[in-house]
């Protein structure tokens, strides 16, 4: 949503989405958020720096019986409801989309959540149907107190809303990965009344815009980004052996190549040429600028 997708291919810039790439990494950051909310631990791990021993009020709440909605049934909320299960939940799903059931979740009307939800996690894009979609009237309409989790993005929930149904109890507590004032960057946030109130909540867990933030999916974006991309430039399939072509920096080493291949990829490396080539750089096969030298890795 920040980013201006027509005038990028108007300048011939490539926009790629890579959604599934840090779905994993989404569906354990909800659970684990989900977790240590419902069980208190934060709160108790907070009171036991200040050696302060609690065992009553800390007491936590199991997820198993209860009914979890997800909203948006994409690839995070895939993730998400396949990490539930095994925990004796029953997930419903909501999407735009039809036919979304699967093993791990029932798609029902986004109503039906509302009715019989006692928990909603929401996973869907920032559009224009999903700006604010949980505000002061999604929440009134809900039939049970519930939590909400939001690792999507901060403008699909309502802040100001949310603090209303926390103080009047409809709301039991929030796992929020995504604050409604972040930059575009995602970098920083603007503080005001409503996030100071759920800074200082007890009932409130809140993290960074980290949920997809692993070491594990930075890797994986990657992959999922280049591998297409490389993979049409392989010169040759013989005896089971790919060999591809990078274009590679001027001062890379051949030991650069085989490490950066290798952990980008997890592939064993076996060969590494690297060749000087003279030639002009191409563009959406468009030849730009004059001849000159660069290097290219021949990787086996």
């Amino acid at each position: 949503e920040n980013i201006d997708v027509d005038y990028a291919l108007s300048k011939k810039v490539i926009i790629i989405s890579a959604g599934e790439a840090n779905a994993n990494a989404v569906g354990e950051h909800a659970l684990g958020m989900l977790l240590s909310l419902k069980n208190k631990i934060i709160k108790s791990n907070n009171e036991i720096n200040k050696k302060i021993w609690i065992r009553e009020e800390n007491r936590g709440i199991e997820l198993k019986g209860k009914t979890i909605g997800i909203i948006g049934y994409g690839n995070t909320g895939k993730s998400f409801a396949k990490k539930l299960n095994g925990f004796d939940v029953d997930v419903l799903c909501s999407d735009i989309i039809p036919n979304k059931s699967d093993e791990n979740a029932r798609q029902v009307d986004i109503n039906e959540i509302q009715k019989k939800a006692n928990i909603i996690s929401l996973h869907t894009n920032l559009n224009n149907s999903s700006l604010f979609l949980l505000n002061e009237s999604f929440i009134k309409n809900c039939k049970n107190p519930f939590y909400i989790i939001n690792t999507s993005r901060g403008k699909c929930l309502k802040t100001s809303d949310l603090v209303k149904g926390l103080k009047s109890g409809k709301v039991l507590g929030a796992c929020l990965d995504v604050i409604e004032n972040e930059s575009k960057s995602f970098e920083k946030i603007d503080k005001n009344y409503d996030l100071d109130y759920l800074i200082k909540s007890n009932d409130v867990v809140l993290t960074p815009h980290v949920a997809g933030w692993t070491f594990e999916s930075k890797i994986h974006l990657s992959k999922v980004i280049l591998m297409p991309h490389v993979s049409e430039k392989s010169v040759m399939i013989a005896d089971n052996v790919k060999q591809q072509t990078f274009k590679v920096a001027s001062n890379a080493s051949k030991n650069d190549v085989k490490e950066a291949i290798e952990k980008l990829f997890d592939v064993e490396v076996i060969k590494v040429n690297i060749l000087t080539v003279t030639g002009k750089k191409k563009v959406f096969g468009r030849t730009l600028g004059r001849r000159k030298n660069y290097k290219k890795a021949y990787v086996t």
